[in-house]
């Protein structure tokens, strides 16, 4: 279990507002009218660990807009994995807007996929509740695939970064196998504390879905965030000038019209060969038939 570091005395003024409790800007302390002393910012208790390119910026959004739930501004904060020698302060200074909710959340989809990082929400705090959305995983590595690519991070077709790059097979192919990834989970936390949903069930019915965090979570699920029917486009924060944007123009329409022709049909046999055994693993420890994830 981390030890956390007391808040500083100095450059933390409370501004008052009319709920009891007084959010800061930084937020160790936070004073109440009814309490007599400062109330310290809990550990984080909620994490959305799992997995990119699967709606979890869009479900960072419903979060924020729930009054009894604290997140970050920005979802994806890594303090676990890339930025953990940051230190607790540093941690819980992007809690900006903790004003005494019940659940303090993170969401970095990348928590739950290796065993340090979920060793790492176990020292943490290992009465966390831990939250999944599992998108197929051909679906899912395709779609992160064009997202890295869309970032000019490399040029390679899809089967082309299959098969020379060891590090993007981690990123778009090890990140899918689920079926490992939640049965390590499962030796860190109990299944109590872990809630696994599907992408399919978003797509199916986003309130519904919601509901059922809430729940999990012991907040109001009655709450129905105004984004909750919005797609969310991580892409749309990056704005680059007149100039870039017409230089791409071409090259831009050429990749729509590369990914809305979708990955080939070998391609994706072999992976449905490739993720077989995990997902059959998946169905076992979650009581539902992913069949269609390999048709």
């Amino acid at each position: 279990m981390i030890t956390l570091k007391s808040s500083p005395d100095s450059g933390n003024e409370s501004k008052e507002n009319d709920s009891n409790a007084v959010c800061v800007d930084y937020p160790l302390r936070v004073e109440t009218q009814e309490s007599s002393g400062p109330l310290t910012v809990p550990l984080t208790n909620f994490f959305h660990a799992g997995f990119p390119k699967s709606a979890t910026t869009w479900f960072h959004r419903c979060l924020m807009e729930h009054p009894d739930v604290c997140v970050p501004q920005n979802d994806a904060v890594h303090f676990l994995t890339i930025h953990h020698d940051q230190g607790d302060d540093w941690y819980r200074s992007l809690f900006t807007s903790y004003c005494g909710q019940p659940i303090v959340g993170d969401t970095t989809p990348t928590y739950a996929a290796f065993d340090w990082s979920r060793r790492r929400m176990a020292e943490y705090n290992p009465e966390a509740r831990i939250l999944l959305t599992l998108r197929n995983p051909i679906d899912r590595a395709f779609s992160h695939y064009w997202h890295m690519k869309k970032k000019r991070r490399y040029a390679e077709r899809f089967e082309e970064s299959l098969e020379n790059k060891v590090d993007l097979y981690q990123w778009f192919i090890a990140l899918g196998f689920y079926g490992h990834h939640l049965s390590d989970l499962y030796r860190y936390f109990p299944r109590d504390q872990v809630l696994v949903l599907l992408y399919d069930d978003i797509l199916a019915d986003r309130i519904t879905f919601c509901q059922q965090v809430f729940r999990f979570l012991g907040v109001d699920a009655s709450f129905v965030p105004s984004c909750v029917n919005t797609q969310v486009n991580t892409a749309s924060r990056f704005r680059p000038g007149v100039t870039q944007r017409l230089c791409r123009l071409f090259s831009r329409r050429t990749e729509m019209n590369e990914y809305q022709r979708g990955m080939l049909p070998e391609t994706r046999r072999r992976l449905q060969t490739i993720f077989r055994p995990d997902v059959e693993q998946l169905e076992g420890l979650l009581g539902r038939d992913l069949s269609h994830w390999l048709n």
